[in-house]
């Protein structure tokens, strides 16, 4: 990973977190905003896209504590996005684009079993420990849930499949999964399962590392059979 573009992404999130210093503690960073924290891939292929906004996953357990966190965020002079179809799009004084979502089982909020998990396997930023975002397990279950409900009719084309190739070649997800409990890798097999079973995975993933530009001796092809192994053991993970 590019250690500007790293950087620039470790900066954007920092910046959120510090206005929101009031319920830091609540937030989980989430999205394709944390991926280059994850990654190291600069001496492979090109790197990630930057994503235009920064996204978080809260774990408030109650209707009312999610919107006391609301205040709080328009307290720090955050204002809702009204032109935006997401209800909790809002745009820092600074101009960032902050979108936020609640894991919880009440109105409003996902009720979704990979949010509960995204925020149960959070780590702490390297340096900063008082700020949370998704570990590699996380974000595999959060993309991998995202390209089911956005980018399976065209793979070839998901930004969501995009950043999954990414985070299978520069992040050691096997590993991370290793500490995890019983149901999250029981989580991620299935998610894994769903991958392998995608007709056109394999062309998909070659598009994506084309566009990549890798470095040799890697290329489109080898880099594509090392993110389908590692799709493959997650699959049959113990």
């Amino acid at each position: 990973m590019n250690a500007t573009v790293r950087e620039t992404a470790r900066a954007r999130i920092q910046r959120v977190a510090d206005d929101l210093h009031h319920v830091r503690k609540h937030l989980v960073f989430i999205g394709g905003s944390v991926l280059p924290l994850l990654v190291d891939v600069d001496q492979r292929f090109d790197t990630p896209r930057v994503t235009k906004d920064v996204d978080a996953v809260s774990a408030a357990a109650t209707y009312t504590r999610s919107h006391e966190i609301e205040d709080a965020i328009r307290g720090a002079k955050y204002q809702n996005d009204t032109g935006s179809r997401n209800m909790r799009r809002f745009i820092a004084p600074s101009g960032e684009i902050f979108d936020l979502s609640f894991a919880g089982d009440y109105a409003g909020a996902t009720g979704a079993l990979v949010d509960k998990m995204a925020i149960a396997t959070a780590i702490q930023m390297e340096g900063r420990p008082d700020i949370r975002h998704l570990s590699p397990t996380g974000l595999f279950l959060m993309k991998v849930a995202a390209f089911r409900d956005r980018g399976e009719a065209a793979p070839a084309e998901s930004r969501d499949l995009s950043d999954i190739a990414v985070l299978l070649i520069g992040a050691d997800v096997e590993a991370d999964l290793r500490n995890r409990t019983d149901d999250v890798r029981a989580e991620v097999a299935k998610s894994a399962q769903r991958l392998a079973s995608l007709p056109a995975l394999r062309s998909a993933l070659l598009g994506h590392f084309r566009d990549r530009a890798p470095i040799p001796p890697d290329t489109p092809e080898s880099l594509t059979e090392q993110a389908r192994r590692v799709i493959h053991a997650l699959c049959t993970v113990e």
